[in-house]
C-alpha cells in the first residue's frame, strides 16, 4: 500500500512558526507589521497570525516562504544581491545592530581588505579585519564578512548571523539567538526543516572561509560571472576609458548639425584623443580618493577578551517608513555634502566678498586721505 505524505495541521505550522520567530526574537506584532495584507487583521497570537496569513496565498505559499519573507522584511534580516554594492555590508550590518544600541562601520583598507568596527551600547569599540580570500567569488564573498563578525565580534554575545536558504542569486541572512537556534537545529534538523523544505542554507558563513587550499561553496553565477553583461562596467571589461570616451565622442558627432549656431561642431582626432586622455586621468584619479574617509594609518588590531554589550532590542522594531537603509545613507551623504558646501564654499565666498569690499573701502579711504594731504600741501605752497 502506497504511503502518502502527511498533511500538516495548523497546529504543526503554528508551533514551527512560533519556535522560529522566537529564535529570532520576533513578536507577533513584529511579524504582522512585515505584511501589508495583515494590517487590518486582528491578530494577537501566533495561531491567529498563521490563520490570517494563510488566507493570503501570496503571503503564505508555504510555512518556509512565509517565515523567511517575514524575517527579511523585519529588523532581523537582510536580503542582498549576490553582486552587492561595495558599501552595502556596512548599511546592512549597521541596520541589524541598531535596535541593540550598537553601531557598525566597515572601513576600506585596500581593494581586498575590510575592517569591521562594532561600537556597543556602552561605547566600547570592537574590530576585526577581513581579507577576501582568493576564490571564484572574489569580493562578492559576502559570507566571509559574516563569518568574521560571528567569530571576532559576536562570540559570547548570545547572537549570531545565519544564512537563509533563498534564491541562488541572493545573499539572505538573519540575526538570531544562538541558544534558540541550537534548539531549532536539534528539533528540526541542521537546516531547520518543515516538510521537505528548509529555512537555513546548507552552507553557513564559516564554510566560505577556505582552509589552506580548500574550496568554498561556489554558486553558478560566480563561475560564469564573466558572461554577466548586466554587471559589467568599463573598468571590468576589455574596453579602456580612452576607448569608451572616444566612442562617446563619435556618437556625439551625429548631433553636430542640430545647433546651426555652433560653427565649430567638428572635432579633430587629436582633440578627441586629448579628451579621452582627460577622462581616463580623471577616472583613474578617483581611485586615490575613493572610498572616502579611509584612514592611512597602520592597522592596529587589539585582541580584547571582553564581549560587546548589546543593548535591549526594541520590542517592536517596525519599519513603517518607505525609506530603506540605502536611502538613509544617501540622504546622510547629501546632507553632509550640503553642509560642507555651505561651510567651506558659501562662507568662503562671503568672506572673499567681504574682504574685497573691505579692501575697496580701504583703498577709497586711502585715496581720500591722499587727496586731502595733497590739498593741504597745495594750500601751504600757495600761502
Amino acid at each position: 500500500m502506497a504511503s502518502h505524505p502527511r498533511l500538516r495541521s495548523t497546529d504543526d505550522v503554528t508551533h514551527w512558526c512560533g519556535n522560529v520567530f522566537e529564535a529570532f526574537a520576533l513578536t507577533v506584532g513584529d511579524a504582522v507589521a512585515c505584511h501589508e495584507v495583515l494590517d487590518d487583521a486582528d491578530v494577537g497570537t501566533v495561531d491567529g497570525l498563521v490563520r490570517a496569513a494563510r488566507s493570503h496565498p501570496c503571503t503564505f505559499p508555504n510555512p518556509i516562504a512565509f517565515v523567511r519573507g517575514t524575517l527579511l522584511a523585519s529588523a532581523r534580516g537582510v536580503d542582498a544581491p549576490a553582486r552587492y554594492w561595495a558599501n552595502a555590508p556596512e548599511v546592512h550590518l549597521d541596520s541589524l545592530f541598531a535596535p541593540f544600541d550598537c553601531r557598525v562601520t566597515v572601513e576600506w583598507r585596500d581593494d581586498d581588505t575590510r575592517r569591521i568596527l562594532l561600537e556597543d551600547a556602552d561605547g566600547t569599540e570592537f574590530r576585526t579585519t577581513v581579507t577576501y580570500p582568493e576564490t571564484p567569488l572574489g569580493r562578492d564573498n559576502y559570507p566571509v564578512l559574516l563569518a568574521a563578525v560571528n567569530r571576532d565580534l559576536l562570540d559570547g554575545t548570545g547572537v549570531e548571523l545565519v544564512l537563509l536558504a533563498g534564491p541562488a542569486d541572493r545573499w539572505q541572512y538573519a540575526l538570531g539567538e544562538t541558544a534558540a537556534l541550537d534548539k531549532l537545529r536539534s528539533r528540526y534538523g541542521e537546516t531547520v526543516q518543515f516538510g521537505n523544505r528548509q529555512l537555513l542554507a546548507d552552507n553557513q558563513p564559516s564554510a566560505y572561509v577556505p582552509e589552506g587550499d580548500g574550496d568554498v561553496p561556489t554558486p553558478d553565477w560566480a563561475l560564469d560571472g564573466a558572461d554577466d553583461t548586466d554587471k559589467q562596467s568599463p573598468r571590468s571589461s576589455d574596453v579602456s576609458f580612452a576607448q569608451l570616451a572616444e566612442r562617446i565622442e563619435r556618437s556625439a558627432e551625429s548631433f553636430d548639425d542640430v545647433d546651426p549656431a555652433d560653427g565649430n561642431a567638428d572635432t579633430s582626432a587629436s582633440e578627441r584623443t586629448a579628451t579621452s586622455g582627460n577622462v581616463e586621468t580623471l577616472l583613474s584619479d578617483l581611485s586615490d580618493v575613493w572610498p572616502p574617509g579611509v584612514p592611512t594609518t597602520d592597522i592596529i588590531e587589539p585582541n580584547s577578551d571582553s564581549t560587546p554589550m548589546l543593548g535591549a532590542a526594541a520590542a517592536d522594531p517596525e519599519r513603517v517608513d518607505d525609506a530603506t537603509p540605502i536611502d538613509d545613507l544617501f540622504d546622510g551623504i547629501e546632507r553632509e555634502v550640503t553642509s560642507q558646501s555651505r561651510e567651506s564654499g558659501d562662507d568662503a565666498d562671503r568672506c572673499r566678498q567681504s574682504d574685497c569690499a573691505a579692501t575697496l573701502d580701504d583703498i577709497s579711504d586711502q585715496h581720500d586721505a591722499f587727496r586731502t594731504s595733497d590739498d593741504r600741501s597745495d594750500t601751504a605752497d600757495r600761502s
